[in-house]
């Protein structure tokens, strides 16, 4: 039986803390009001499925100590958000196939997700999808060939990390403020047109990582630009509160 949220509340567990890895696979749309993954069990959202988390008393809780990974192979995946603020927590991952019709979004645009400290949302995809508000005090990292993008329907905040890595490359469509860092590291972070972007955190650009601004704006603490190939594309302005830290090393060529 797949829980389908009506009058009744439904609080789903993976395997209610059993002892034996297990890894499920959601096959319909579902809406539950809270959902628990331990440490080394995982739930997968297939292709063209559709998971929805209520908030409300006692509702709009995920906490995923395992992974959870939306599935896309083309088709629109959807992790949706409803009803106010829904926290996801626990110190696991959620991880985007490398597609972009991944998307992790609100069912109204006022809904707001918080990927809270220590957890992390990995992958190529869509967050928001204009319908949604975020906080995040995790890692939001952009890690496949194709694009993570940060499309809000309202400016969000960063106290944790947004980060590209692997190739990846991060584009944000949004104004973001915050006390977090911004992490370019074998990746690319791309702040669109009008983008205004204020931490009180670094900025860090590394092991051939780049940063692209056009008609953007980027203000940070320190900005550490460090790899061979790492480099900045500005067609607008970066302002520091700290220092610009800039090594190149010498290999030798």
């Amino acid at each position: 039986m797949v829980p389908n949220n009506g009058v009744d509340t439904f609080n789903v567990q993976i395997d209610n803390g059993n002892a034996t890895n297990s890894s499920v696979s959601l096959d319909t749309n579902a809406t539950i009001d809270n959902l628990t993954i331990d440490a080394l069990d995982s739930l997968g959202i297939n292709n063209v499925r559709i998971l929805t988390v209520i908030s409300g008393a006692g509702a709009g809780t995920i906490t995923n100590a395992g992974s959870i990974a939306l599935n896309s192979i083309a088709s629109v995946t959807d992790l949706r958000v409803s009803g106010g603020n829904v926290n996801l927590t626990g110190g696991g991952t959620v991880t985007m196939s490398n597609f972009t019709n991944n998307r992790i979004h609100g069912v109204v645009s006022t809904n707001r997700l918080t990927n809270q400290a220590g957890h992390t949302i990995q992958g190529a995809g869509q967050i928001g999808a204009n319908a949604m508000a975020l906080t995040n005090q995790g890692t939001i990292n952009a890690n496949q060939t194709n694009s993570l993008t940060i499309d809000l329907s309202s400016p969000g905040i960063n106290d944790g990390t947004f980060k590209a890595s692997s190739g990846g490359t991060l584009i944000v469509n949004d104004d973001i403020s915050g006390t977090g860092n911004w992490l370019a590291d074998a990746g690319t972070v791309t702040l669109s047109s009008g983008v205004d972007v204020t931490t009180t955190g670094n900025i860090d650009i590394l092991n051939g990582g780049s940063l692209n601004l056009t008609n953007a704006t980027m203000t940070g603490n320190n900005l550490n630009m460090s790899g061979a190939g790492s480099s900045i594309s500005v067609n607008s302005t970066v302002e520091l509160a700290g220092n610009l830290l800039y090594s190149i090393t010498n290999e030798g060529k």
